[in-house]
């Protein structure tokens, strides 16, 4: 089986970090803790993730802060164009 390559993207911050019992539900929809909005963002960027073969999780920042952090699969082989079809003489 060939190595497995995948590429990390991580983003972090060092505000108030997020709640115990909100990071179980983080990627559902509808779910939020602010008055405004959706909740439908990181259900969202949860379901690409997944439908391009990755992951994505979160993660504490000590002393304070959260981490974001996507993996996604790389060098795939790309998929060959089939080829165009032969035009028909008119005639």
């Amino acid at each position: 089986m060939p190595e497995s390559r995948r590429a990390r993207i991580t983003v972090a911050d060092d505000g108030p970090g997020i709640q115990a019992e909100d990071k179980e539900r983080l990627f559902l929809p509808y779910f939020s803790t602010k008055s405004n909005g959706t909740g439908l963002g990181l259900s969202i960027v949860h379901q690409i993730v997944t439908d391009h073969g990755g992951t994505i999780w979160v993660e504490d920042v000590v002393p304070q802060g959260t981490r974001f952090v996507v993996e996604l699969p790389v060098g795939r082989l790309a998929v060959t164009p089939a080829e165009p079809p032969t035009p028909v003489k008119a005639g």
